[in-house]
């Protein structure tokens, strides 16, 4: 084994490149921070974005504490299978030659055909211990993607693809040093294949951030006054996310008579739908659609929300929830273990089943009619959200990885 205390990550995409300058998620900067403050050298190994504002906020190379210790290393894109084939042996080599040299080894197998997996294909191959990270349920989420595809060729192409893709991942899983899986849905998953496995969070949230108790006190004053319902979703507009689910359960508010006013923050494919689909059915005064917004603001918006509705499809840990729970803004939505978890200290949630927009609906409804109940469950997640911390959250990960690696 290496005696150095060097740390080498084979990820997704986390950097984009504009006019020859390299620019990094300012979220995974932040880690990055961390990570060069216990080990001597990180270098990071990974495609660059597929387009220019793929992240909300990025950071320059050099406004990263240690910088200098930071090797940023860009893949081509692997993501089809001529591309994959065409720079499969150079790029084994490159990432051998890596994994070899460092004693901490991290990789995300987010895909089929990533150079994540290869690189964990490298460590089996060789002995070397490794790290596995996961942010959602491989399996459950894209079972229910390529569900929504009609029959036909393409549909048939990515099953095969995928259960291909699946018996490598479960393998990687199970030959893992260590997995480190961001929460409760995806440890649920994955904790009969991985042999050391721990739920962790990818927390973006800092002490400064989160809501202060005037805050909290000022808006549930606000909510017993009988101000209308705030209601917000900060996150990208994709199917996975169930934007008509929502907007079906602003619509079903509407025709309730629950005087609401409702926002979607965030951009993405299904944004023109989802307008498309308010002004069909006459949202327009009640539901704001504006696209991408800075970070800035959304927190803003969720701090002032009564409510932060979701309606994910997906088997994953969004960190809107998370930083939902930090501003005080009560989780409503489709159950999720995750979603649970994250209110479960001190309560600050009111969940129905995936799918179900007239329960939905109603569950708002009736918090609409009790005001009381709905201050008290805003001054519960603000409690709870006091669990949620950036540093601690990154420090936990980083012993587990000095400890099993």
């Amino acid at each position: 084994m290496p005696s150095n205390n060097d740390l080498v990550l084979v990820i997704p995409p986390i950097l984009e490149v504009a006019g020859g300058a390299v620019r990094i998620d300012r979220d995974f900067a932040n880690n990055l921070t961390a990570y060069l403050a216990h080990f001597d050298r990180v270098d990071v190994y990974c495609p660059k974005a597929g387009a220019l504002g793929s992240f909300p906020a990025v950071v320059e190379q050099h406004e990263i504490p240690g910088h200098e210790r930071l090797g940023l290393h860009i893949l081509p894109q692997p993501y089809r299978e001529d591309r994959y084939l065409r720079h499969r042996l150079a790029v084994g080599r490159q990432l051998k030659a890596a994994l070899a040299r460092a004693r901490y080894r991290l990789i995300s197998p987010h895909a089929p055909l990533s150079w994540s997996s290869l690189a964990g294909r490298i460590c089996v191959r060789n002995g070397w211990p490794f790290d596995f990270e996961a942010d959602w349920d491989l399996a459950g989420t894209s079972r229910y993607i390529i569900a929504q595809m009609p029959p036909g060729p393409r549909k048939l192409h990515h099953r095969l693809r995928f259960e291909l893709h699946m018996l490598r991942y479960r393998r990687l899983l199970r030959r893992s040093s260590l997995a480190l899986v961001q929460g409760q849905d995806v440890y649920e998953a994955y904790k009969g294949i991985a042999p050391n496995i721990h739920s962790v969070l990818n927390i973006q949230i800092t002490a400064a951030e989160r809501i202060a108790p005037a805050e909290v006190e000022a808006k549930a004053g606000e909510i017993t006054a009988g101000a209308p319902l705030k209601l917000v979703y900060a996150g990208r507009a994709s199917e996975m996310k169930g934007p008509l689910f929502w907007l079906d359960t602003m619509r079903r508010l509407r025709e309730a008579g629950v005087r609401s006013e409702a926002v979607w923050l965030g951009g993405g494919e299904e944004l023109e739908t989802m307008r498309a689909f308010a002004a069909e059915h006459g949202l327009a005064g009640t539901c704001a659609l504006p696209g991408n917004v800075a970070k800035e603001e959304v927190l803003a918006a969720m701090k002032g929300a009564h409510l932060f509705v979701f309606c994910h499809m997906g088997y994953e840990s969004p960190r809107n929830l998370m930083e939902a729970v930090a501003s005080g803004a009560p989780l409503c939505g489709f159950a999720t273990p995750y979603s649970r978890s994250l209110v479960a200290p001190h309560g600050g949630g009111a969940f129905v089943e995936r799918g179900d927009t007239a329960a939905l609906a109603e569950t708002i409804a009736s918090l609409d009619r009790d005001r009381p109940a709905l201050a008290q469950l805003v001054r519960a997640c603000a409690r709870s959200g006091q669990e949620l911390d950036r540093d601690k959250a990154i420090e936990k990960r980083i012993t587990l990885l000095k400890e099993y690696l």
